[in-house]
């Protein structure tokens, strides 16, 4: 299961370089199927990835908020992260 994860997550990156659109969304649909089956399959609850996914939007959007922006490797530049 890892490796064809991992194989479509490559294939992820292959579709974003080639700028491919429809190709990114149906490779990352493959992807996301994967990866609910690997939570499922360890006893992790897709409620607990989309409550990280959406705390994570939160705090990006709270740091927008605040004028603080990513620097290019993508580190934030403030003593205000949690």
């Amino acid at each position: 299961m890892a490796r064809k994860t991992g194989g479509c997550a490559a294939h992820c990156v292959v579709q974003v370089m080639q700028n491919n659109r429809s190709g990114l969304a149906r490779e990352g649909a493959l992807l996301m199927g994967f990866l609910e089956q690997i939570w499922q399959k360890r006893g992790v609850d897709i409620c607990d990835v989309w409550a990280e996914l959406e705390a994570r939007l939160e705090l990006a959007q709270n740091l927008r908020e605040q004028g603080i922006r990513p620097r290019k490797n993508g580190r934030y530049r403030s003593t205000k992260l949690p």
